[in-house]
């Protein structure tokens, strides 16, 4: 098919007669993700309402075969570049996205945040010093001044805690408490108990809200050790209120 063919087929979109336009419709998908600029075309010059609904569902069915194609072949031939992985599903939210430019962002980003990493640094502070540049280089502020504007001081704690509302425990650091080991996590709750106790709150009557949700048996055990009289899990169930399950309560009570 000829490209004034195809332009005079998808013309016909616009048609009233609901039957052609579903003739239209299939035969369009059958050729395929080469007609796609040519719907974007027809999009732009037309005026009728039904019209623009139709061709924007042909184009999203489309891309979303195009993205198909792409990541059946990147499976195939490509699984190891996660980048390119990533690239393809992208491009059905944003499809005049080029994997090149990406790629260079990317790579340039790499040397930035390579420079500061040096061969002493832990996982933990790698992770840290990368963060710390993400904030400054896209947020446009530290990670710290960015917090101090998002988050609650201890003052504001204290307030919460003086007018009768409860705080509780989500962790230190904000580790996955499932992937910690058992020194990892008698430091985790070490700290963030000291801090609750440091604000004021009533230790003996503590609770915690796993972070991320994340949870397992060691936390469990480490938890009920410490005195911790309820803990919530982010999975939603109905909950059954007991002294057994006092330590991975659902969210729907």
């Amino acid at each position: 098919m000829n490209n004034k063919e195809l332009k005079s087929l998808v013309a016909l979109l616009d048609d009233d007669d609901a039957e052609v336009v579903a003739h239209v419709e299939e035969k369009l998908k059958t050729l395929g993700t080469g007609v796609i600029p040519f719907l974007e075309e027809a999009w732009e010059q037309t005026f009728n309402p039904k019209a623009h609904g139709r061709i924007e569902d042909l184009v999203h069915f489309l891309q979303f075969e195009l993205v198909q194609e792409r990541l059946t072949h990147w499976h195939v031939h490509e699984q190891e570049d996660l980048l390119k992985g990533m690239w393809i599903l992208a491009t059905y939210q944003y499809p005049d996205l080029e994997y090149a430019q990406l790629s260079n962002k990317i790579e340039q980003l790499y040397r930035e945040i390579w420079t500061q990493l040096g061969p002493d640094l832990l996982p933990f502070d790698q992770i840290k010093t990368i963060n710390s540049m993400l904030f400054e280089k896209y947020i446009g502020m530290s990670e710290n001044s960015f917090s101090r504007e998002l988050y609650m001081n201890e003052e504001q704690l204290k307030h919460m805690l003086r007018s009768g509302q409860h705080v509780g425990n989500h962790g230190y650091n904000h580790f996955w408490w499932n992937s910690l080991t058992k020194e990892e996590m008698k430091e985790e709750l070490d700290l963030s108990l000291a801090f609750l106790n440091k604000i004021g709150v009533d230790m003996n009557n503590w609770t915690a809200c796993y972070p991320y949700g994340s949870y397992d048996s060691q936390s469990i055990e480490m938890l009920r050790e410490s005195g911790c009289k309820l803990a919530l899990t982010t999975e939603v169930n109905i909950a059954t209120i007991n002294k057994n399950t006092r330590l991975f309560y659902f969210q729907l009570l």
